[in-house]
């Protein structure tokens, strides 16, 4: 540019420049907000219709032009915005029925309506989602079956369905999502046993079913969940034996199995879980020992095995749960001396223990008065069905023997006294009479032979009630000895000549 020429006049053109450039810049943004295909957006919009989107807590741009839905409230799209990956509207006040276009997603990896009041099916094609990792639904009014068709979504990690009115069985199909790490289904209305497909679930660490009418045995196969930390059947309809397989979930922290109609004894390799923290199996139909190995679970909080027909002493090696805070053991039929161990239980909190309705006694005022500390109640010792003291020979007569003793101090609850009788002491014992209750002191025993010495010992006996359902038999008290008075009728045979 020579001296005379005149400057190019740079403003307009460069302004024109801008703005042919801000142009195509607003087109490709559009094109971009634009590229979630048709069937997705009606998907959305059929979603906001049929959970009446009006009255949703948060409605923020939704039902807006095409191009905007990546902006949505509880829409999340992939970093090209070509498609919905995730849908967050839990707690949101949808009401109504989710659409079945919601199939049409096909890039979805989160679906999360918990707590909100959804009503009607849960949609097969949700089937169809394969690359969905979490689907929440819990938290609704949603009613029918599990549709089988989720057992597909190969990339599920989480599965929760809870505190809905589902109905109908587990699907084995669910046994086929090898990712899953999570299946909550607790508080519906499912039937049926559980699935021995839930067994291939290596991956799952929280397995929650309870609170459901299934019923059933628990599948040995569940003992293949290596990864398992929670296992939940809690209030459902069980039946059958405990699986001595649980014994291999090393990782287990929580096992709760209470309130079903589980029989048999408590498997001795529960002892094998060195890290469970939680153990409920109250309120069964369990029989037997209470297993030693559990004295094995150094980190145990709660231990609650009452309301079962659990027999037999406390094992001493439960004075090792130096972490234990509840010790629950109330109505069974446990019998015998409190192990003294139990006084290092020194973690136990307040009403954490309960001893009631069993058998069980101390003559330890260190160990009464330990275990009084953290007892529902403060006294476990006046709800004891134990052996009689004091027996005693009172009258006899050439036919009868009347014995004598103090009554226990459980006398709150029916039942009586067993007195037996045997020719030789030691036994062997025929049950003699029984007393009408509890509060009396005295016995006779009749029909005894003349001259004749017999051995007497009693058990205490109280009757099935509100607190315990079983029938209580205390160990036998020490035993007595009496002679009827009189001669002893020997029995001679006569023999008759023949003729």
């Amino acid at each position: 540019m020579t001296a005379t020429q005149s400057p190019t006049p740079a403003g307009p053109t460069l302004a024109l420049a801008l703005a042919a450039s801000m142009a195509v810049l607003a087109a490709l943004a559009g094109e971009a907000a634009a590229a979630i295909p048709a069937s997705e957006r009606q998907a959305l919009l059929d979603l906001y219709a049929s959970t009446a989107g009006t009255g949703w807590t948060n409605t923020a741009n939704w039902n807006g032009p095409a191009g905007t839905e990546c902006t949505w409230f509880g829409v999340t799209c992939s970093s090209g915005q070509s498609s919905v990956q995730e849908l967050r509207l839990g707690s949101n006040n949808l009401t109504g029925t989710l659409p079945a276009s919601l199939g049409n997603l096909a890039n979805l990896q989160f679906i999360t309506v918990w707590l909100n009041h959804l009503t009607g099916p849960i949609p097969r094609e949700l089937g169809s989602l394969t690359g969905l990792a979490n689907l929440d639904l819990s938290n609704n009014q949603l009613t029918g079956s599990i549709p089988s068709e989720l057992g597909g979504l190969a990339n599920l990690s989480g599965l929760i369905l809870s505190a809905n009115q589902l109905t109908g069985p587990i699907p084995a199909s669910l046994g086929n999502l090898g990712q899953l790490g999570s299946l909550h289904l607790e508080t519906n209305q499912l039937t049926g046993s559980i699935p021995v497909e839930l067994g291939n679930l290596t991956q799952l660490r929280h397995l929650w079913l309870a609170t459901n009418p299934l019923s059933g045995p628990i599948p040995g196969q569940l003992g293949n969940l290596i990864n398992l930390q929670d296992l939940v059947l809690a209030f459902d309809q069980l039946t059958g034996p405990i699986p001595g397989s649980l014994g291999s979930l090393a990782n287990l922290q929580t096992l709760s199995l209470a309130n079903n109609q589980l029989t048999g004894s408590i498997p001795g390799e529960l002892g094998n879980l060195t890290n469970l923290y939680y153990v409920y199996l109250q309120s069964n139909r369990l029989t037997g020992l209470i297993p030693a190995s559990l004295g094995n679970l150094a980190h145990l909080v709660n231990l609650w095995l009452y309301s079962n027909q659990l027999s037999g002493p406390i094992p001493a090696a439960l004075g090792n749960l130096a972490n234990l805070r509840q010790l629950v053991l109330s109505s069974n039929q446990l019998m015998g001396v409190v192990p003294s161990e139990l006084t290092h239980l020194t973690k136990l909190s307040a009403r954490g223990s309960d001893f009631r309705w069993n058998g069980l006694y101390s003559s330890d005022p260190a160990v009464v008065a330990f275990l009084n500390g953290p007892q529902a109640g403060g006294d476990w010792q006046s709800t004891q069905t134990v052996p009689l003291t004091g027996l005693a020979v009172g009258a006899v007569t050439n036919s009868s023997v009347t014995l004598t003793w103090s009554p226990i101090a459980y006398t709150g609850d029916t039942g009586g006294y067993q007195v037996f009788s045997a020719m030789t002491p030691g036994g062997p014992y025929a049950l003699a009479t029984t007393t009408a209750d509890k509060t009396t002191g005295a016995a006779t025993i009749t029909d005894l032979a003349p001259g004749t010495p017999y051995t007497f010992n009693v058990r205490s006996v109280t009757d099935p009630h509100a607190k315990n359902q079983s029938t209580l038999v205390s160990e036998p008290s020490g035993e007595v000895s009496a002679t009827t008075l009189g001669h002893r009728v020997k029995l001679r045979r006569h023999l008759k000549r023949a003729s």
